[in-house]
């Protein structure tokens, strides 16, 4: 008798995304986002949070998703979020047109700078002894 594992699922999912996108995550907070149909998904959830299965097949695959980790130095977060409001639904069913008015917004490190400036000042000031 075949029966499909949802664990194993998620947890190629994982290793593929890391290996595939090595030298773009490297150094990153990842998110992944687990569909919430399926009740296993929690259960796959909690393994990828602690790198641990009891069962063996499993267990190798968190093994190399840990691997892939460290490789990677990456900062995973694992989540299980109901259908309606995952982020990545649509797109896994190959369905586009819903994000064609997302707007990318472009970062303003300008406060960071200013923050980073003064803190050299501030290094200057403690140089000098003032």
């Amino acid at each position: 008798m075949f029966f499909l594992r949802f664990d194993l699922l998620v947890f190629w999912g994982c290793i593929i995304v890391l290996h595939f996108f090595t030298n773009k995550l490297i150094f990153k907070f990842i998110g992944f986002w687990l569909s919430g149909e399926h009740k296993g998904n929690e259960s796959a959830r909690m393994s990828l949070v602690r790198n641990f299965s009891p069962i063996l097949d499993s267990f190798f695959l968190l093994q190399l998703n840990a691997r892939m980790d460290v490789l990677v130095q990456s900062r995973n977060w694992y989540s299980r979020v109901p259908s309606k409001s995952n982020p990545s639904d649509s797109a896994s069913r190959l369905q586009f047109s819903e994000y064609r008015n997302s707007v990318r917004s472009v970062p303003d490190y300008s406060l960071a700078l200013k923050a980073l400036e003064n803190s050299w000042k501030l290094d200057e000031l403690i140089e000098k002894g003032s």
